[in-house]
């Protein structure tokens, strides 16, 4: 908010570079420039409470778990784009990284609720 109560503008036409939007997946990108530094700014939107809906329903059915867990196949979480985006931000690439530090990862940004099972899936 700047003075007045009138809210400051995302970015000034001036400013504006470029701005994206992906209807499939909801992600909002925004990109600009700082006229005085040449310094770049992105940023990324998204609602994300279908996923926080859908991880919700698996985490708390027990059926879903048991029957993946029975096929070999564990389904540890639900992560939208600008999350991937805020986990590589502490460091974990979620294309590279161990599901075990990616739920650690999810925690530390209280993201739990992404989180589509209660069960510890890897031992040690």
């Amino acid at each position: 908010m700047i003075e007045g109560g009138e809210k400051s503008p995302l970015f000034t036409m001036s400013d504006l570079l470029h701005t994206s939007y992906d209807h499939k997946s909801g992600l909002l990108v925004k990109s600009s420039t700082e006229e005085s530094t040449g310094k770049m700014h992105v940023q990324t939107f998204q609602d994300i409470e279908s996923n926080l809906e859908v991880a919700g329903h698996m985490r708390n059915d027990p059926a879903y778990t048991a029957k993946g867990i029975k096929q070999s196949f564990a389904h540890v979480a639900t992560i939208p784009a600008v999350v991937v985006t805020e986990l590589l931000g502490v460091g974990i690439n979620v294309y590279t990284a161990s599901a075990k530090d990616i739920v650690a990862g999810l925690r530390k940004l209280h993201k739990e609720n992404l989180l589509t099972t209660t069960r510890k899936l890897w031992r040690g």
